[in-house]
């Protein structure tokens, strides 16, 4: 965004960019998985909201959310070893995919990486069932659609909330990715919860 309206964000670094748009970004999408609102409306408040704590004035926030969602698809690349760890559990079990990101996003991540697809016998977009994570009842369909008991099922996924309380509050298993530790976050106190911090840790754990 800097380098596309230098004159705006002058004096304003890229990470403080960053960490503003993900925090309003992360407290929207709470309050959209809640139904409180809507879809466009996430898309809109986020640059907004951006904008205003980051006192950038003079461009216009639809300059920048379109700019953002062109240069989005450019910066999509799977963390180190996810795949690998991806092939690996797929060679020993049934796996799956259940996300909550917008559904146009999504299926063109999928089409990005094609090992996905090949590999994934079952794929859940959340917004396409009428539930997002942690409603238990997309991972109620998750689990239908997969042909899966919810006990019997492993979800893999970084969101405390959406992956981590939302897979156990539905009575699956979890395990929970957290690259960079904790960072503050207190993980709940259950049998069916493992944390890991590198893809390897998590094949060594389940193979």
């Amino acid at each position: 965004m800097r380098a596309a309206f230098p004159d705006a964000f002058d004096g304003i670094t890229a990470t403080q960019v960053q960490q503003v748009y993900h925090q309003h970004n992360e407290l929207l999408w709470e309050r959209y998985s809640d139904g409180e609102i809507e879809k466009e409306e996430l898309k809109r408040l986020r640059i907004e909201q951006m904008l205003e704590t980051l006192a950038v004035d003079g461009v216009a926030p639809e300059r920048i959310g379109a700019h953002y969602i062109e240069r989005y698809a450019h910066h999509w690349t799977p963390t180190d070893g996810a795949f690998d760890a991806f092939e690996r559990v797929a060679d020993r079990f049934p796996v799956g995919l259940l996300t909550n990101g917008f559904s146009e996003t999504q299926h063109a991540k999928i089409e990005r990486f094609p090992v996905l697809a090949e590999r994934a016998e079952t794929v859940v977009v959340g917004e396409e069932t009428g539930f997002l994570k942690p409603d238990a009842r997309v991972f109620a369909r998750a689990a239908e659609l997969a042909s899966s008991a919810p006990t019997a099922t492993l979800y893999v996924g970084n969101s405390l909330r959406s992956d981590v309380e939302g897979g156990l509050g539905a009575g699956w298993q979890v395990a929970w990715y957290t690259p960079y530790g904790l960072n503050g976050e207190t993980p709940p106190q259950s049998d069916r919860l493992f944390r890991f911090e590198t893809w390897p840790q998590l094949t060594n754990w389940l193979l």
